[in-house]
């Protein structure tokens, strides 16, 4: 991880940790670490481990995503590169298939990409439940 992002990353984990008012003794026993990793990882010296991002993202209450970026995952722009790559391949490389022959077209996929539509089982025309649509 390059130093710049080390450092935002380490400032990040400070502020949150101080506006929930916790010591980095708290944070690291909360972890099953030491108060010297915590101290690191906010100088942006070393970082955390994905599953001790993930924990502290927990411990916090914001996502992952706020803490190594700075913004929420909504907020990022993601899904739209998501999207628009999907797209570029499937302007790239037409398929002799059709996409309603195809259960993972792009619109099926982009499916998963919005928030609030239905799922997979209901773009698989399934009742049954069994295709994962949790929206109901």
């Amino acid at each position: 991880m390059k130093s710049e992002r080390m450092q935002g990353l380490g400032a990040r984990i400070k502020s949150a940790r101080m506006a929930l008012g916790m010591s980095q003794d708290y944070v690291a026993s909360s972890l099953g670490g030491t108060r010297q990793a915590v101290s690191a990882w906010e100088r942006g010296i070393a970082s955390p481990s994905a599953i001790q991002l993930a924990e502290l993202s927990e411990l916090f209450c914001v996502c992952a995503h706020e803490l190594l970026f700075g913004d929420s995952f909504a907020k990022s722009g993601i899904r739209a590169l998501m999207v628009r790559k999907i797209e570029a391949k499937r302007i790239r490389k037409p398929s002799a298939v059709s996409a309603d022959q195809r259960p993972w077209s792009t619109s099926f996929l982009a499916g998963f990409l919005t928030v609030g539509e239905r799922g997979p089982a209901a773009a698989l025309g399934r009742t049954d439940g069994a295709g994962g649509d949790l929206a109901g």
